[in-house]
């Protein structure tokens, strides 16, 4: 076939258009057809680089199989030989399934597993039908069950296969090896002893088994986790609400808000925030500015309504009338 493609292409350059072309013009071409032309389609497994013209065909060299030979053998296969129709071959160690391509598991001892299967027995610390999984590391000398993985747990391990850790808080690091259970050490608490107590608790101590406490000044709830607000006089509240007696210069039931910037000496009605406003503010809670445009800088403490200076306008004198025209002109 591809001596046909070759002299359809000869045909093609010696057309009437092209004859002032020199051989040495389409020298390259026809190089690249004689070297290649006819051979390119054989595959690599091709025995001596041949194969049929037409379907490319041929009979395999070693290490290489299907019609075309165009696989390679599995890795895995003896002497690197297979069958060159199928693929099949005999494993050599290590390796297995139909053609040797999979690997044994890591485990396996000796390296060797069912070449069909790929099954094997397993050294220490491995364990599954393939061996490919490893024992865990809470596993007493690092051995386990070579079905099921389970295995007896060295301290400070728990669960069937060792795999977790027993709580940071556990007396001397252990715990039940089934269910992880253990006695608290100071500063923890739960049935693992997971959770750490509150950084409010009295001494560092908590309840074992609810994280409950008791608060030490400044902080407040069952387990003394939140602390008291920063407004508190002497920093203390009830342990229970958080509730306080504010100092001045905050408000609300925890003294958690400062009073606004505008207050009178800074000081405002504790339980609402509303102050009586300095020159310059309005508002309940004097935290609004007057407008710049306001004579004086006074304005009604309520509304913030004012007598414009020169220049001002609108209700809060906030508007500058030179700005507004050059606003309108451009």
């Amino acid at each position: 076939m591809c001596h046909f493609f070759l002299l359809y292409v000869l045909k093609f350059l010696f057309r009437s258009e092209m004859m002032s072309l020199e051989l040495k013009d389409i020298s390259p071409f026809l190089i690249l057809l004689l070297a290649y032309g006819c051979s390119a389609s054989c595959s690599v497994g091709c025995l001596n680089g041949q194969c049929d013209t037409t379907t490319g065909y041929c009979t395999c060299r070693d290490g290489y199989y299907n019609a075309r030979c165009s696989y390679k053998c599995g890795e895995g296969c003896s002497n690197g030989r297979c069958d060159s129709t199928t693929g099949y071959c005999t494993c050599r160690d290590g390796y297995y399934n139909a053609r040797c391509s999979c690997k044994c598991g890591e485990g396996c001892s000796n390296g060797q597993c069912d070449q069909t299967s790929g099954y094997c027995t397993c050294k220490d610390g491995y364990y599954n039908a393939r061996c490919s999984y490893n024992c865990s590391e809470g596993c007493s000398n690092g051995r386990c069950d070579q079905t099921s993985g389970y295995c007896t747990c060295k301290d400070g391990y728990y669960n069937t296969r060792c795999s977790f850790k027993c709580g940071e808080g556990c007396s001397n690091g252990r715990c039940d090896q089934t269910s992880g259970y253990c006695t608290c050490k100071d500063g923890y608490y739960n049935a693992r002893c997971s959770y750490k107590c509150g950084e409010g608790c009295s001494n560092g101590r908590c309840d074992t088994t609810t994280g409950y406490c008791t608060c030490k000044d400044g902080y407040y709830n069952a387990r003394c986790s939140y602390k008291c607000g920063e407004g508190c006089s002497n920093g203390r509240c009830d342990t229970t609400t958080g509730y306080c007696t504010c100092k001045d210069g905050y408000y609300n039931a925890r003294c958690s808000y400062k009073c606004g910037e505008g207050c009178s000496n800074g000081r405002c009605d504790t339980t609402t925030g509303y102050c009586t406003c300095k020159d310059g503010y309005y508002g309940s809670r004097c935290s609004h500015k007057c407008g710049e445009g306001c004579s004086n800088g006074q304005c009604d403490t309520t509304t913030g309504y004012c007598t414009c200076k020169d220049g001002y306008f609108g209700t809060k004198c906030s508007w500058n009338l030179a700005t507004e025209i050059v606003i309108y002109l451009t």
